[in-house]
């Protein structure tokens, strides 16, 4: 299975204020790839791969498993992926 990540953006509102905790990620991981995410605390790696898991929607971007596109996936197509 391959991964292909476009401009992933993820955006969480504070009261008034927006914390962008991803901004414009793209990448593409392919079978077989290791790969590690690396930062600083609040740097946005597990927000990321919420975003990867199907666990967090993006606020922006695409996300594709292969040639599926994952836009507005059902609770059961993302029990199946996962």
């Amino acid at each position: 299975m391959n991964i292909k990540i476009i401009n992933i953006s993820k955006t969480f509102a504070l009261g008034v204020n927006k914390l962008d905790a991803c901004k414009d990620i793209s990448l593409d991981i392919n079978q077989g790839d290791f790969i590690s995410f690396v930062g600083h605390t609040g740097s946005g790696k597990s927000t990321l791969l919420s975003i990867i898991g199907g666990i967090l929607k993006p606020t922006s971007g695409s996300i594709y498993y292969d040639s599926y596109k994952i836009d507005n996936p059902s609770e059961e197509v993302l029990s199946s992926f996962r």
